[in-house]
């Protein structure tokens, strides 16, 4: 159990695997991390196996490139890719791609009481700007997503239509989300992320 001998944190277990490698002469470095948790589990409910592996190759002045790759049991599910300027925390060419990622990792957070998700999200956005005013445009949508809600006893089926996101706003036009008789609910408005 990762947590067990720290009051107060939620029960956390798996088998941890980290492994870091640095390599560098005097025109670049590269810094290697891959952290592996086999079995991972949140309050007694199974997550699966995640993997992140990080890749930061420095340039000659202040300049970089992070890529990071997030696995769950043993499939890519989301990439982020972004040149760096380290001087001032600017991103440029950066890109964040979901492929299939599976919202029912969720579950093992929310608990039965809560809702039960099943189905995966989809994005592709490019990221630009400082690390404190990132700047993103691109979509997301969700895939064969299912929601559960045991207080309203219903399902519900968001949409598979792109949602857009413009200068870091998700922009819902006309967004719908059915129930289990595909009656929709329709969604009008931004959210400022």
């Amino acid at each position: 159990k990762l947590t067990n001998s720290i009051p107060g944190l939620p029960e956390i277990a798996g088998s941890l695997f980290a492994e870091i490698n640095y390599r560098g002469d005097n025109k670049s470095d590269r810094l290697n991390c891959d952290l592996k948790i086999d079995s991972l589990g949140y309050e007694g409910n199974n997550i699966g196996n995640e993997r992140v592996r990080l890749t930061y190759t420095s340039y000659e002045g202040n300049s970089g490139n992070a890529d990071l790759t997030l696995s769950h049991n043993n499939r890519t599910v989301a990439h982020i890719n972004s040149d760096i300027d380290i001087s001032t925390t600017t991103f440029s060419n950066g890109k964040i791609t979901l492929t299939q990622f599976p919202l029912a990792i969720a579950n093992a957070i929310i608990g039965e009481e809560g809702a039960s998700i099943n189905g995966y999200m989809n994005s592709s956005i490019d990221i630009s700007g400082t690390l404190d005013n990132i700047v993103g445009n691109g979509f997301l949508n969700f895939d064969s997503t299912y929601i559960y809600i045991p207080l309203l006893g219903t399902t519900l089926r968001p949409s598979e239509e792109n949602i857009t996101i413009k200068n870091s706003q998700i922009n819902f036009n006309r967004f719908q989300i059915y129930d289990k008789s595909s009656n929709p609910f329709v969604i009008n408005g931004t959210v400022n992320i």
